[in-house]
C-alpha cells in the first residue's frame, strides 16, 4: 500500500516537473512579452511559486483571448 502511494506521488511529481518545464519553455519562446519575461526572471531568481502561478495565469488569459478572437474571424 505504501509503495503504491509512493509510486503515485512520484508520478505526480514527474507530471508537475514536466508541466512546469513546458510552461517555462513556452514563456521563453514569447520573448516580446516583457511581463512574462520579468515573471520568469523573478521566478528563476527567487524560486517563489507566486511568480510561476502568475505566468500560468497570463498564459491562460492569452489562450482564452486567442480562442475568443478566433470565434469572430
Amino acid at each position: 500500500m505504501m509503495q503504491e502511494i509512493l509510486l503515485k506521488t512520484n508520478y505526480l511529481d514527474e507530471q508537475i516537473v514536466k508541466s512546469r518545464a513546458e510552461v517555462i519553455k513556452r514563456v521563453e519562446e514569447l520573448e516580446d512579452h516583457y511581463i512574462l519575461q520579468a515573471l520568469l526572471n523573478n521566478f528563476r531568481k527567487t524560486g517563489e511559486p507566486r511568480f510561476f502561478n502568475l505566468m500560468v495565469r497570463c498564459l491562460e488569459a492569452m489562450d482564452d483571448m486567442d480562442r475568443r478572437l478566433s470565434q469572430y474571424s
